[in-house]
């Protein structure tokens, strides 16, 4: 009988612990919903990514960017290829 009164203690701590985090996880989700709420309600809207985009079409040195950005990879990659060989 004494297996009886400890599975009984099991299953209350076992429902316990299981309606506790269930309470929290539904206050952190009402605490997210609310700080999302208070960002945009507050806080001015960024620009869309499609005007960044547009302005950067725009620009007159796109290819002098193209190939800044070209090299920068290339150097990376070669960078990378002598840090692999120097480990082995």
């Amino acid at each position: 009988m004494d297996w009886i009164y400890d599975l009984k203690q099991a299953v209350i701590i076992m429902v316990l612990g299981m309606g506790i985090t269930f309470l929290f996880l539904g206050i952190l989700i009402l605490m997210i919903q609310m700080t999302s709420w208070f960002i945009s309600k507050f806080i001015s809207p960024q620009v869309p990514a499609t005007q960044v985009i547009a302005s950067f079409s725009e620009n007159k040195n796109d290819a002098a960017l193209v190939a800044a950005i070209s090299i920068a990879v290339r150097k990376y990659h070669q960078n990378k290829m002598l840090r692999k060989m120097q480990e082995t």
